[in-house]
């Protein structure tokens, strides 16, 4: 039994009411006397597991009673609680199954199908999944094969397996999430008990409350906003997926189910206040009911508080800080009134009870007005999740202030204290310790929404799209996805899920039209004649698997009008009864690669939720794309020191320098560039695949900068130049509202790197590595700003900057190549989609395989022919094959080791075409003897 305070709380509130109502979930009420027994029959399971203190226990469940029971029974048995965020794009969810080194892992009904899908937990042989439905478990065990029942009392326990566990409880949220990169910190369940104390008692909860749930359930203070109620024997209230996912419909169930505590992200705030604005009030006159807004994890402005408050007076509004190591609200700011101008930032509070949040500047404590770092002085102290004396983001530190004295949290942030000895957290435009301004990557403010206007501008990579689409080949910019769907499909849902996707993103119901003061994007009404799916039944077609192909290459290369529109297409193709093609595809204008697994996730999402006759699953947008595109323009027209500091790095980097990579040609370049291209490929095997990610685990690099490495000596030694740029894509995203948005945020970043043939690989690899963690320190800075910061001289036979591009994919579950993955009795794959049309010289693309890494090169037919080409990807095979040869080996000694081997397998495919000669003369002769 785990000591925590809550539980004590809770069972004394059992005991007493055992017919209160704790959870309400619309259909689903559970009572207190209810929710404890089937908390206990889980940690009968648990227990039966051998699990004990610290044992890391992953819950993949959606909000709701059985969620709750989950984490009462984790509590309860003293182990850490390590929540899977299952309304997360893919991506995230994967990383997160990757990030929890756990064997057991709970589940719902509704979430069981998904986690047995993942790659990332199906890999872990023995491990245990309970399935939780209405309080009753069953368990499932992970073999070779997948997923089978199992009976819980065969199974090895995880000490005897050797399972992670931590030498404390608590549980592992996200601490913060930027751009899909999330990183775990422990939380003990005694700095969980202190909080939730601290809070009742402030906020004067008591039974009577009603707390709706709104958070995901990894992040900060869900686990909070789950017991909280509980604590105080009240009710916690959860929204149906109609009201989760639709803003105005949140409102109106806040007022219906008299909820008196919301705790959510300013974001989220400011969307209810707009929503609020819009309201029928006839079906929500007022809130009566709600007493308090507690906000955290995003800054809040005047401006919110003042929209909130022209329309409800009556509601307190909380602000509170949390710095990224202790997940929980350090800080408290009970907001009265504002002062200063709408977007100036609402101080932070002072800290709660037993806290003490210390400003410090060269080991003093800063004085009042002065800036500093802030430093948390709390007894409640977490830890990272691989390493419990190590966190990343925000360091457990001996105190400045007194070495002898306790560790405390160092947290990166920047701050000061007011006159009045509240805190003012300093984000964007901050001064640093030296007196020297400074600005963050990517302010963590909340992005604003905009008013209606008939038109919006656009954001600084959509006028690169803009201006390249009036001189370029049209199709050029286009972004295809297709797909091969296997079973028995309900094509009706499956349209529908298209259509709800194109009514909830903005941006795919935009066109683009130019006026005096440059272009400007307009936003459409959805109509589904306009945008809805495109349907062709090609059963009766002859050779109908040929047609559909060459319907998909000619789909994929369609020519988009900016001005009229729709910006995509969307065709589902079927040939038998149980097989079906389909292709998306976009113009680049509205959307990346990114936005495209959005997409493909989102509606695959809602057709599994549509073929059941279910309610719209995903979480409602706090932005559209015209937000985001005002925003950044905003932060690049402030000219501030940060904006500042990311330009000058780049004209360092770039400015008066030659870019080029001057490869022999084939064929003379032409005077304005073509964009025909083919494709070749090569495999490289998962030994190798192995060998090569432990050589990078033990220098601290990637594969990524591996294949960077490995790409520019192969391009110095075919251009015979001593220095080589390339360019990659970054997803753009590293303001957290952008990661579930569908647009075009994707930027290019050149890196341009110097090849010294005397120096030694390793010391060679080393550069690269510190040089690609150099210029993703910068990569905020819009690539088409760059491009006009340089002023370069017009040159229309090649592309601006770079000549030869890279990506590097880990590909998932939809990627060509892969297993595909089962939508509801339906296999799904991607496809070739015959798009053939190159931007650069030369395009490299490595994506992770199951079977290895495959390497792909894109070239331009009009400059090269394919044995050319082929011979740089043989070099690329080569030098990764022997990436963790002697480290000793100059740059020299590999290229003659590269030529070395062209010269061999030269050698061995002359030999095998004069056998197959001498054979071809011998068989002609044989039978003109006859």
């Amino acid at each position: 039994m785990n000591s925590s305070v809550f539980l004590g709380v809770f069972e004394g509130h059992v005991a007493a009411y055992p017919n209160r109502v704790a959870v309400d979930a619309g259909q689903i009420r559970v009572t207190y006397e209810t929710l404890h027994a089937n908390a206990m029959r889980l940690n009968n399971a648990l227990q039966t597991l051998a699990v004990r203190r610290g044992t890391i226990v992953a819950v993949a469940m959606l909000p709701g009673a059985d969620h709750l029971t989950a984490a009462l029974a984790i509590l309860n048995v003293g182990a850490v609680y390590a929540p899977i965020d299952m309304d997360a794009h893919s991506r995230r969810q994967n990383k997160t199954f990757e990030q929890s080194p756990c064997e057991i892992i709970i589940a719902d009904e509704q979430t069981a199908d998904e986690v047995m899908m993942r790659p990332s937990f199906r890999m872990r042989v023995g491990a245990i999944m309970l399935v939780v439905k209405n309080g009753e478990v069953s368990s499932f065990r992970c073999d070779a094969a997948g997923f089978a029942p199992c009976d819980l009392l065969s199974w090895q326990t995880a000490r005897e397996r050797g399972g992670q566990a931590f030498s404390m409880a608590g549980y592992l949220p996200h601490g913060s999430w930027q751009g899909g990169q999330g990183k775990l910190t422990l939380e003990s369940y005694e700095s969980l008990d202190h909080v939730l104390q601290w809070e009742a008692t402030t906020l004067q909860v008591n039974a009577d409350a009603r707390m709706a749930y709104v958070a995901h359930g990894n992040f900060d203070s869900s686990l909070r906003d789950m017991l909280l109620p509980l604590f105080a024997g009240a009710t916690l209230c959860i929204p149906d997926a109609t009201a989760s996912n639709d803003i105005q419909k949140f409102s109106t169930w806040l007022v219906a189910q008299q909820i008196t505590l919301l705790h959510c992200a300013p974001s989220f705030f400011r969307a209810l206040t707009s929503a609020w604005h819009n309201r029928d009030e006839t079906q929500a006159p007022g809130f009566d009911s709600l007493r308090h807004i507690v906000m955290a994890g995003e800054t809040l402005n005047n401006e919110d508080v003042l929209a909130w408050r022209a329309q409800v007076s009556n509601v307190a509004l909380i602000n509170m800080f949390g710095p990224a190591g202790t997940t929980l609200p350090r800080t408290y700011h009970h907001v009265r009134e504002v002062s200063g101008p709408p977007h100036q930032a609402v101080h932070a509070g002072k800290a709660i009870d037993n806290t003490f949040v210390a400003v410090i500047n060269n080991n003093k404590l800063c004085r009042i007005g002065e800036i500093g770092e802030l430093y948390v002085i709390t007894p409640f102290k977490g830890a990272d999740y691989a390493d419990e004396s190590s966190t990343s983001d925000g360091d457990w530190v001996q105190n400045p202030l007194n070495p002898e004295r306790q560790l405390i949290l160092r947290t990166r942030t920047q701050g000061r204290y007011l006159r009045d000895r509240n805190i003012e957290i300093i984000e964007s435009d901050r001064e640093n310790t030296t007196g020297k301004k400074e600005a963050p990557a990517v302010s963590n403010r909340g992005i604003p929404l905009l008013p209606h206007a008939d038109g919006y501008e656009l954001s600084n990579s959509q006028k690169r799209v803009w201006i390249m689409y009036e001189t370029d080949n049209k199709a050029l910019y286009n972004v295809p996805y297709a797909f091969q769907f296997d079973g028995p499909l309900q094509v009706a849902a499956f349209c529908k899920a298209i259509e709800r996707v194109v009514q909830r993103h903005e941006i795919l119901r935009t066109t683009f039209l130019a006026a005096d003061n440059g272009p400007r994007q307009f936003i459409h009404p959805f109509h589904a004649p306009v945008h809805g799916v495109a349907f062709r039944d090609l059963r009766a077609e002859a050779a109908n698997e040929a047609l559909a192909l060459n319907i998909i290459t000619q789909e994929s290369n369609t020519i988009f009008d900016l001005e009229t529109g729709p910006l995509f297409k969307a065709t589902l193709l079927r040939l038998t009864d149980d097989s079906f093609k389909f292709l998306f595809v976009t113009h680049h204008i509205i959307s990346d690669a990114w936005s495209m697994e959005i997409l493909i996730d989102e509606v695959l999402a809602l057709y599994e939720a549509f073929a059941k006759d279910q309610a719209d699953p995903l979480q409602p947008l706090t932005i559209q794309y015209k937000e985001y595109a005002h925003w950044q323009n905003r932060q690049l027209a402030d000219g501030s020191e940060g904006v500042n500091r990311h330009k000058q790095f780049w004209l360092n980097e770039l400015k008066g320098k030659p870019t080029t990579v001057d490869l022999p040609l084939d064929f003379a370049r032409p005077a304005v560039r073509t964009y025909e291209s083919e494709t070749l490929a090569v495999s490289i095997d998962g030994e190798t695949k192995r060998g090569l990610e432990q050589h990078c685990q033990r220098i601290g690099a990637t594969p990524f900068m591996a294949f960077v490495a490995a790409l520019n000596i192969v391009l110095a030694k075919h251009a015979r130049q001593n220095h080589v740029t390339i360019g990659f894509p970054v997803a753009g995203r590293e303001h957290h509202q952008l990661e579930n948005q569908i647009g075009n945020y994707i930027n290019t970043i050149p890196i341009r790197t110097v090849i010294d043939p005397n120096r030694t690989f390793h010391d060679f690899f080393q550069d690269v590595k510190r040089h690609v963690l150099e210029v993703l320190d910068h990569q905020i800075y819009p690539f088409n700003q760059l491009v006009e910061d340089l002023d370069l001289p017009l040159d229309r036979s090649r592309n601006v900057i770079f000549d030869v591009g890279f990506t590097y994919d880990k590909g998932n579950a939809l990627t060509v190549g892969h297993q595909g993955r089962n939508l509801s009795g339906v296999e799904v794959c991607a496809l070739e989609n015959g798009f053939n049309l190159v931007k650069t010289d030369l395009w490299v693309k490595v994506m992770e395989m199951h079977y290895g890494f495959s390497v792909t090169i894109s070239y331009n037919i009009r400059l090269f022919r394919a044995p050319v080409v082929q011979k740089y990807l043989t070099d690329i095979k080569f030098l990764i094959e022997n990436i963790a040869a002697p480290q000793d080996h100059t740059i020299q000694t590999l290229i003659d080791l590269l030529n070395d081997n062209q010269q061999r397998l030269e050698m061995a495919s002359s030999k095998i075409i004069k056998t197959k000669n001498l054979n071809s003369l011998r068989t002609i002769l044989q039978k003109t003897s006859r």
